[in-house]
């Protein structure tokens, strides 16, 4: 960042329809630059006010997400070890990179872009490398409110009452990710009764230079309370499971008690619903990826060999153990997950009775195994993708440490590799023709 950039952006936290556009409004008006007009989505006739969003940034949000198997509409979270997932310190570095691109060199500057919030672990790594201490503006809203405004105001209404379980994470998650920073509640219903309040909250703790008295009331002027539909009390609320009203009375509260809410007085009650949170949605949750096996095959004696293991796949490295019975220095077939995936491996050994080797493992007909970042990457979209050449020395097992991605990403890059295979195939077929 140019030294002329002030070191605090503004960052608009906050689930979609929750009034983050509004706030990315007033603080446009204060001078803070949010992207160029063609590089942001325009107003239309879900937000009459204009999103504030930069195209590119929520595209790769999206994008990111989809490394975790996660999208904006799904109830996930960035696992603790997420560094360790292939591709996302090229995420970071991604991120670092647009935001410098979007918004570099100018002086008040800031994004809003609703991915974020559950990014969040992820871009205070961004904000450790840009050297920036942000403020963080948590939007929140009646989650009924919330809710409504989805199934009537947004390109996604089937989600219907999804919405409130998303309404939770998304709340939490900025409550919780936003410890030890700068950070602000402003509840949407306030804000469009009294502005001001919310707004000078908000000033009172940015750096240098203040706005100026005329400039803050022309932010509380751009605040539309028609623009509002939807009017559900805290008592609409009592048909709801209890962690819902319980996180919506947190998040009134910090917002009640902003000092108490940014000196952690009550970071240990948030952590204890986001426990609550984890646990209901870990009862209800499906596996992202179906249980598979690991099969291996092989010739002894002229006749054909087979093993095989079943693995559950978790949301990180795992190790697996795979028997090995096949003679010394026999090749055998890895058949690896059967599904089409991206299969990770970080480590891959054989294991004898007193000894080990790294395993010689190289690409099956249906695979393509290659170096990333690393690691090895292997492209799954059929049978024996895998082949691995034992030692001339016993060995019992093969032993290899894991990472399994079965989402929209991966499946891209399956598709990606299987076309460029055909497409090889019919150049050499058209070749041979000829």
């Amino acid at each position: 960042m140019k030294s002329s950039q002030s070191k605090q952006p503004i960052v608009v936290l906050g689930m979609f329809r929750s009034g983050t556009s509004c706030v990315a409004t007033c603080f446009s008006k204060l001078g803070y630059y949010f992207g160029g007009d063609d590089e942001l989505f325009p107003a239309d006739d879900f937000n009459p006010g204009g999103y504030f969003e930069i195209k590119d940034l929520m595209n790769l949000n999206r994008r990111i997400l989809g490394i975790f198997g996660m999208q904006h509409f799904r109830i996930e979270e960035i696992p603790d070890h997420w560094a360790e997932i292939p591709g996302t310190l090229d995420a970071v570095t991604e991120i670092s990179n647009l935001l410098k691109k979007k918004l570099g060199g100018q002086e008040k500057w800031g994004w809003k872009e609703p991915q974020t919030t559950v990014l969040l672990p992820l871009y205070r790594e961004v904000f450790r490398t840009l050297d920036v201490d942000p403020l963080y503006v948590i939007c929140v809203r009646n989650p009924l409110d919330v809710c409504a405004s989805q199934r009537t105001h947004s390109p996604l209404p089937h989600l219907g009452e999804r919405v409130v379980g998303l309404w939770v994470h998304y709340t939490l998650s900025a409550l919780r990710e936003s410890k030890g920073a700068k950070r602000t509640v402003f509840l949407y219903e306030q804000l469009l009764e009294d502005p001001s309040s919310s707004i000078d909250a908000a000033v009172a703790m940015l750096d240098g230079d203040r706005p100026s008295p005329d400039a803050i009331e022309i932010a509380c002027d751009a605040v539309r309370p028609e623009w509002r539909h939807n009017h559900n009390g805290f008592e609409g609320l009592s048909e709801w499971p209890e962690l819902v009203r319980e996180t919506y009375a947190m998040a009134r509260t910090c917002a009640e008690d902003g000092e108490g809410f940014r000196n952690g007085r009550y970071d240990h009650s948030i952590e204890g619903l986001w426990r609550r949170w984890r646990q209901t949605r870990e009862m209800v949750r499906t596996n992202a990826l179906p249980t598979g096996r690991v099969i291996t095959t092989w010739q002894q004696a002229g006749k054909p060999m087979k093993a095989e293991i079943t693995v559950v796949p978790t949301v990180g490295w795992q190790t697996i153990r795979v028997p090995i019975s096949a003679l010394p220095g026999t090749q055998i077939h890895v058949d690896s997950y059967q599904t089409p995936c991206l299969f990770w491996i970080r480590k891959a050994v054989v294991v004898g009775d007193s000894n080990s080797w790294p395993a010689d493992l190289k690409p099956g007909r249906t695979g393509m195994l290659s170096p990333v970042n690393g690691l090895k990457r292997l492209v799954i979209w059929g049978p024996d993708p895998m082949i691995l050449q034992l030692p001339s020395e016993r060995v019992t097992e093969l032993e290899m440490e894991i990472f399994i991605q079965s989402n929209t990403n991966a499946l891209v890059e399956v598709v990606n590799v299987l076309r460029t295979n055909l497409e090889y195939v019919v150049q050499k077929f058209t070749a041979n023709k000829r």
